[in-house]
């Protein structure tokens, strides 16, 4: 039948529908199919549960009635209730009826277990989905699976199986009817998969009707069904895909078959193939229901041979995932909608949001929308991702309460972020940076291109009063065999740096065009090989530090190499490096290039002795920053060098003793003396060094058990008490003092000769807490010490600041390096030694669980070299608290620090930062954040002053919910927020 018959069609059947026509449909056998002829029931498959979903939510299930009872068999747990019947699921799902039965099969999903749900409901059944529409019937399965817990209920408990009952009985009989997959019944052909393929059977079509009436209209029949609708489609081919499974309700319908169709006796509603039923109109409250994805609309034309859709007037519902793995609901409004596939929708003149608000807070108008369910399944069900949803756009105009902030010609990506391609947004104003706003934009959704899986690419777009306009891409990548990184940002700068009220001098007008470029990359490749590879650009000395001050600070060095890595046989290596110095203000040495082999715990006679040993090879050129500091270039050089270490481990009872010997030596091609004043050689500068040591290592571990200790008020419960004492000796010589050598490498020539005695005593204190039935083990209390005496290297070499001698001069070494004394125990020779003991400890005493005091310090020669004591106080989820003093000498820094955060309720969080800076008497930082929840995004209203760092600040931001890891702030505030917390 052509269209333009079928519009005739249509327009006869809404007349004879406006007139209320009520005719009975007469089946072919003569019956009535009216209600009369007893209550209809619903043919719903357990793959394809009635509005719930069969993936991997985390959603807990409440169960309650009047009486129940469960048992077991073969590992699937079954509950019966009768009387009342409720079930909860989630929060937003909820069933009911007179009568249930539930089987729940556990199975164990990598290190979750997964709860398979089948329930049977029986008797006034009545299914809610949120504000998605309700199913009632007479009975009715319905089938999901969790991971989330299961609670039980009920008024009376019965301790004994039921299943001799008529309610198990009739579900179990019910259950086997519409599973897919099912034993076939007595007689039933089982028919093999390779035909299934070849001749796939048609959907099967389930309709019924309060009114119904057919009649044939040319060579196809027309039914005509008003009082309530309901019409459901199933795929046999694919038992196991929720998205096989359709289910329409509305007021009034219109079906179109090539045959009258035919009622039967069982039970189970009028059924009618696809090749019987070629297409249905409904209007009126129409619902439509495709696993987690539902529409409501005025009308649709279904297409039932096809699985396609005219849809006018829609509202469409769906799940995503986010980031952080929680659900994050899509809305889409549209004036017309084509269902194209069973996973494909385009929506014209249509609105998406994440927020379940009439008036959302964003949301995104397009002339056209494509909508595509990506999620791959693993199996029956199984997803590997969790409704995962793309979409597509043209002509798009982004929203802030029905407020246009943007256009884009089109966009396409996933609702994890949101549904716009505007990721975070914050204004304010600093007293060193002026009026400010920066956002930050999905690369690829700006560019109208669907990001690969495991990229995250995000555009920043950045403005300030007193500097100048901004720009830059930041991301990030994973996939399975490599993973990078990336860092840009170009800054038209008119501006002056603000280093600090130490740093005057650095205070001037810096260069208009600035910008930082960082790429770096891991790459594994076959035959156990690894490449990395990382580039790094600069404009000048000062930008990382004023504009990217955490970069600055806690960051890697900003390098220019190329890495690889060959491991074979688990105990050997090799490794080669090629480095270069691209930014000419820093100071690098060059690898051009440098060469490594490495043996690892080689075992020698009968395991009685353990080998290690590397050799290398390193062309080299340290580059200085001439203008900075006095060192001079060294030109390119050679550099052989080679250690070996042999293990002599015994064991003497409880006690393991490791003799040890270390060799090692080392060449160079040049020294540095005559060409740099500070060097205290009057020779040429050392150009070859011999190293040797002798040592023991012993250990051994003790513990006791007190079982009669018991204190309610500290919350003990028995005492074990761990201890590790361990003590090092070495012995040492060295054939060239540091001070003739160029410092090139801390790890090569920053060795010392230096001889030392080292005891350590490790204690864990552990307790039981949690009760009767809920004992678990907790550390209440650790304590560490460690006591180094180190003799025989009372040089001041270019590896220790000297009071002469500024600290930027030493940028090719570690900070850490000359910070303070410490034991490096796998490579005596790199540890720190002063002349004189050094004294470590830590401290953690868990006085509850959420109350807990930590310390720990580093007392060397000098005296005390770093102090950090701490209290912190928990009151999950309402407050947490913060106090405590650190103190570095190297740093000259001394501060104190309180932190709250304080949960108002579940809208509002507000955390408060103070930082007291005792060595200036001044103001370190006060930082004073308020956060307000708003739907499907977190708004923050912060205020900063920092008196040392004379800055003042006012902003406000926000970002969406599930955006993990933002980092707000160029250098004027950085602070992080995320979805859990919402804040700081």
């Amino acid at each position: 039948m052509n269209w333009r018959k079928r519009l005739v069609i249509l327009g006869s059947a809404a007349m004879a529908i406006g007139i209320g026509v009520g005719i009975r449909l007469t089946a072919k056998d003569g019956s009535s199919g009216d209600a009369a002829s007893g209550p209809p029931r619903i043919s719903v498959s357990l793959a394809n549960a009635t509005l719930l979903s069969d993936d991997f939510p985390r959603d807990d299930v409440e169960m309650f009635g009047k009486l129940l009872n469960s048992w077991r068999e073969e590992g699937t747990q079954i509950v019966q209730y009768r009387g009342e019947f409720r079930l909860d699921y989630g929060g937003r799902r909820h069933l009911s009826a007179d009568n249930a039965v539930i089987w729940i099969t556990p199975r164990l999903v990598g290190n979750t277990t997964l709860k398979r749900f089948v329930v049977y409901l029986e008797g006034q059944v009545r299914i809610t989905e949120g504000e998605q529409g309700t199913v009632t019937d007479s009975r009715h399965i319905a089938t999901f699976q969790t991971t989330g817990r299961v609670w039980t209920d009920a008024d009376t408990r019965v301790e004994q199986a039921g299943n001799d009952t008529e309610l198990y009985r009739h579900a179990l009989t019910f259950r086997d009817q519409h599973a897919p997959g099912a034993a076939p019944g007595a007689g039933s052909p089982v028919v093999p998969v390779a035909a299934r393929k070849l001749t796939p059977a048609p959907p099967q079509v389930t309709y019924r009707g309060g009114k119904t009436t057919a009649k044939k209209v040319g060579d196809e029949w027309v039914v005509i069904a008003t009082d309530g609708v309901y019409i459901s489609r199933t795929d046999p081919n694919a038992p196991n895909d929720p998205s096989s499974f359709v289910e329409i309700r509305s007021r009034e319908a219109v079906l179109f078959a090539t045959s009258e169709g035919s009622s039967t006796e069982d039970a189970q509603g009028r059924q009618v193939t696809a090749q019987q039923v070629t297409g249905v109109y409904l209007r009126d409250d129409v619902i439509m229901t495709r696993g987690e994805r539902s529409i409501q609309a005025s009308e649709i034309y279904y297409d039932m041979e096809y699985d396609r859709a005219l849809i006018l007037d829609a509202v469409m519902y769906t799940r995503g995932k986010r980031r952080d793995q929680s659900d994050v609901p899509v809305y889409m409004w549209a004036e017309r909608m084509r269902q194209l596939s069973p996973t494909d929708y385009r929506a014209y003149n249509a609105k998406v949001t994440t927020s379940e608000m009439f008036t959302p807070v964003t949301d995104l108008t397009a002339k056209q929308v494509d909508v595509h369910d990506v999620t791959k399944r693993a199996g029956p069900y199984e997803a590997t991702q969790y409704n995962a949803i793309e979409y597509k756009t043209r002509n798009q105009l982004a929203r802030i309460r029905g407020v246009p902030i943007a256009y884009w010609p089109g966009s396409q990506g996933t609702f994890s972020e949101g549904e716009t391609a505007l990721r975070t947004i914050r204004v304010g104003m600093a007293s060193d940076f002026g009026a400010s706003i920066e956002t930050q934009w999905h690369l690829f959704k700006l560019l109208n291109m669907q990001e690969p899986a495991g990229f995250d690419m995000y555009l920043n777009l950045d403005a300030f009063s007193e500097r100048g306009v901004a720009a830059g891409i930041d991301g990030k990548y994973l996939r399975d065999n490599f993973y990078g990184k990336l860092n840009s940002y170009l800054v038209l700068d008119n501006g002056s740096d603000n280093l600090g009220r130490d740093r005057p001098d650095e205070k001037q007008q810096q260069e208009t065009i600035r910008y930082w470029a960082r790429w770096q990359h891991r790459q594994y490749l076959q035959q156990n090989w690894e490449f990395t590879g990382e580039i790094s650009l600069l404009s000048d000395r000062n930008f990382l530090e004023e504009w990217f001050k955490d970069e600055f600070d806690t960051g890697k060095d900003q390098e220019t190499l190329a890495y690889v890595k060959k491991v074979w046989d688990d105990n050997n290596a090799f490794t080669g490096l090629f480095k270069i110095r691209l930014n000419d203000f820093l100071n690098q040495v060059e690898k051009l290039p440098e060469v490594k082999y490495y043996k690892l715990g080689e075992p020698l006679f009968d395991n009685k002795v353990v080998l290690f040993g590397e050799a290398g090879a390193t062309v080299y050129n340290r580059a200085v920053d001439t203008e900075r500091t006095d060192i001079k270039e060294s030109g390119v050089g050679f550099r052989g060098d080679a250690r070996i270490e042999a293990q002599f481990p015994v064991k003497l009872g409880p006690i393991n003793l490791v003799p040890y010997a270390i060799a090692r030596g080392t060449v160079w091609t040049n020294g540095w003396s005559d060409s740099d004043p500070n060097s205290s050689s009057n020779g040429g500068g050392g150009t070859g060094r011999v190293y040797g040591a002798v040592g023991l290592h012993s250990a051994t571990n003790i513990t006791r058990v007190f079982n009669d200790v018991e204190n309610r008020f500290w919350d003990i419960h028995r005492l074990r008490w761990l201890m590790k004492p361990e003590v090092n000796l070495h012995l040492a010589a060295m054939s060239v003092n540091r001070d003739e050598l160029q410092p090139l490498d801390p790890t090569v020539e920053g060795i010392n000769g230096s001889s030392f005695a080292n005891v350590s005593w490790r204690n864990v204190l552990q307790t039981k807490r949690g009760g009767p039935d809920h004992w678990r083990t907790v550390d209440w209390m650790i304590l560490d010490l460690e006591l180094t005496a180190f003799v025989g290297d009372p040089t001041k070499s270019h590896f220790e600041p000297e009071a002469t001698r500024p600290p930027v001069v030493l940028p090719f070494f570690d900070k850490d390096v000359y910070a303070f004394g410490y034991y490096a125990p796998s490579r005596p020779e790199e540890s720190f030694a002063p002349n004189g003991v050094v004294l470590d400890y830590f401290y953690q005493w868990r006085i509850s669980d959420t109350t807990s005091l930590l310390a720990n310090g580093n007392f060397g020669p000098g005296g005390l070299d770093i102090e950090n004591i701490g209290f912190a106080l928990e009151r999950w989820p309402r407050l947490s608290l913060y106090f405590g003093q650190r103190y570095i000498r190297a740093l000259d820094s001394n501060d104190l620090v309180f932190s709250a955060n304080y949960q108002i309720d579940r809208k509002y969080r507000v955390n408060f930062t103070y930082a007291w800076d005792m060595k200036n008497s001044a103001t370190a930082v006060t930082r004073i954040t308020l956060v307000r929840q708003l739907q499907r995004w977190y708004a923050a209203l912060t205020f900063e002053y920092s008196q040392t760092a004379q800055r003042q600040l006012v902003m406000l931001s926000f970002w969406p919910q599930g955006a993990r890891e933002i980092r707000f702030g160029r250098g004027v505030s950085q602070w992080g927020a995320s979805t859990e917390s919402g804040g700081q």
